[in-house]
């Protein structure tokens, strides 16, 4: 609300008889400046402007006043210092959310959250309002350096980026050679050099392959003697142990080429266990506490890196902590552009790929336009129907649940998205592939 200052002028009259003479007088006369909210006056200008918030792991996200207000303008000025509040029109699809008049609001994810969620919100002035839609992400941070904790909404940053991929699930190749028990000092493939987080004396740990607890496929990745360190007992069963304590059990890999800008994988361990991403030797980025399920960690760093470690941080003498990864995808170079001739006004990405179930689909529109979405079988069959109408500019995100029209689980193998809008060519529309796993 505005604050509008109103001037009022008053005082006591005195009137006297003196015969014929009337006398009016004007006594005690004070000016005083009244300080009132007003209705809302007519503003010129509000503009809302779409947000994105990183959701952290195995954590609710709250966001402050002004919250989504915060980049809105008023006739230039904030939002939400001027008195704009924030109504929900469209709701999340995939959790819960409180979303409160002055911009802020708490978000919990759902047990079905695929990676990205998002909501509509209306910022209200009196008579006058404008729209905008906030993005969830299970990815914090950017522009530079986002840490992820799901794979749709990795794939969903990289696709943004414009950066092509590796996928490494440990299945064939040289990883044929270290099958448990077989191990080695390290193996390549794909242009990473594959070694445990000690492969130097004293500890000269190999590395090996599992068919214990492998995401996908037959085999996962592990350090056979998870880790190494030093010390008794006593001397490590303390808060802060020193660093010759923890045993840092997990696995590294180094590119034998050029720059790496991003890698993810599926991370499974001992209760508690507490797994973080190291590059270049740095700081631990990202991750969490996990259990013996699958926990998806990524990081996407821009300016490039060579080397990257999956590193357990709590695991200690007398009190280890082991893990095993699998379904690596790392980020490569950048893909070359499309020459501006060729382009067109809409883009289309898919996550998590390959995938044994749901998949999120991206598309970007630079227009509102009338839109087709479906998925087709290798030999060209139309499979399902995703979206059939108009969709707005920006971003959408549309999950298939890896079914046919009919409900029924497709079979494994390869499909593809295809994407028809009205400002592309019926004969070249954009399409993207999906694996799908048993």
């Amino acid at each position: 609300m505005r604050k509008t200052n109103r001037v009022r002028k008053f005082g006591t009259r005195v009137v006297t008889d003196l015969g014929s003479l009337r006398v009016v007088a004007l006594c005690a006369t004070a000016v005083v400046v009244l300080g009132a909210l007003a209705h809302p006056v007519a503003a010129q200008d509000l503009v809302a402007n779409d947000d994105r918030y990183g959701i952290p792991f195995g954590a609710a996200l709250d966001v402050e006043p002004f919250g989504v207000l915060e980049n809105d303008r008023l006739d230039g000025e904030s939002a939400g210092e001027n008195g704009v509040i924030a109504v929900l029109v469209s709701n999340v699809a995939f959790g819960t959310l409180d979303l409160a008049e002055d911009g802020s609001f708490t978000y919990v994810p759902g047990a079905g959250f695929p990676g990205i969620d998002s909501f509509v919100y209306r910022a209200e002035f009196g008579s006058v309002s404008a729209e905008a839609t906030v993005t969830l992400s299970a990815c914090e941070g950017g522009p530079d350096l986002f840490t992820c904790w799901h794979e749709a909404a990795f794939q969903a940053e990289i696709a943004a980026l414009g950066h092509s991929t590796i996928f490494e699930g440990f299945e064939s190749g040289p990883w044929e050679a270290v099958r448990t028990p077989n191990h080695l000092p390290e193996v390549v493939n794909q242009g990473i050099r594959w070694t445990s987080n000690h492969p130097d004396p004293p500890a000269e740990n190999p590395i090996s392959t599992t068919s214990g607890p492998p995401h996908t496929g037959q085999w996962a990745v592990y350090d056979p003697d998870h880790g190494y360190a030093t010390g008794t007992i006593s001397e490590c069963d303390v808060d802060v142990p020193p660093e010759h304590c923890l045993y840092h059990d997990g696995v590294t890999g180094t590119s034998e080429g050029g720059l790496l800008y991003g890698v993810g994988g599926f991370i499974s361990g001992m209760w508690y266990s507490n797994v973080s991403i190291v590059l270049d030797d740095g700081l631990p980025l990202g991750g969490g506490k996990i259990g013996p399920a699958h926990q998806f960690f990524g990081v996407i760093y821009t300016p490039g890196f060579t080397k990257f470690q999956v590193r357990e941080l709590d695991g200690k003498v007398g009190q280890a902590l082991y893990v095993w990864a699998d379904d690596f995808t790392i980020v490569t170079d950048a893909t070359s552009s499309v020459p501006e001739a060729e382009t067109t006004s809409f883009d289309l990405s898919t996550g998590p790929n390959p995938t044994r179930g749901h998949s999120l689909v991206r598309f970007q529109l630079e227009s509102p336009q009338a839109v087709d979405l479906s998925v087709h079988s290798a030999d060209g069959r139309r499979v399902t129907s995703l979206f059939h109408g108009v969709a707005g500019a920006g971003v959408h995100h549309v999950t298939w649940s890896g079914s046919d029209d009919q409900g029924r689980r497709v079979p494994s193998g390869v499909y593809f998205v295809r994407l028809v809008a009205a400002d592309a060519l019926q004969s070249n529309p954009a399409s993207a592939r999906i694996v799908i796993l048993d």
